[in-house]
């Protein structure tokens, strides 16, 4: 059950980052549209409130947007450290945690290149047979040992 739900929040991230990330061809045909502008909610909802976007353009390049997003969908990110341009978000959502990892940014921690998304599981005993076959069957999803031998994904 914890791998159709970090499946979940995981599609639903990278298609929200996608969808709002800012074009950067050069053709304006070419341009992202922008989002219709939100209408306030004119029905009280029972369920309970996430926080609001931030106003403005989101950038898929910017840790801190990245943790606007995770925190807009109801879920907890943080920083966890910053190294060597690449930063660390931990990220907890009902029934699963798991890391982002984003890559090539500058000295500031910002204008990051990349985004990898990996959680490690506390299951011992995963061959690498295991993990292989796991990899054949995946397109964008892959695995490996962690150095103490727990299956990464």
């Amino acid at each position: 059950m914890r791998a159709p739900i970090l499946a979940f929040w995981l599609s639903l991230a990278a298609a929200t980052a996608l969808a709002a990330a800012p074009a950067t061809s050069a053709n304006p045909s070419m341009a992202v549209p922008k989002p219709a502008a939100h209408k306030p909610e004119t029905v009280k909802s029972a369920e309970p409130k996430t926080a609001k976007p931030k106003a403005g353009p989101f950038y898929a390049t910017d840790p801190a947007d990245i943790i606007a997003l995770f925190a807009s969908m109801g879920a907890k990110a943080s920083t966890d450290h910053v190294e060597d341009g690449m930063v660390f978000l931990n990220v907890e959502v009902p029934g699963q945690n798991f890391n982002v990892q984003m890559i090539g940014c500058d000295l500031k921690g910002k204008a990051c290149h990349a985004m990898a998304v990996y959680t490690v599981f506390d299951k011992s005993g995963v061959t690498l047979a295991q993990i292989n076959d796991f990899n054949r069957s995946q397109f964008a999803c892959r695995g490996l040992l962690t150095p103490d031998g727990h299956p990464s994904v």
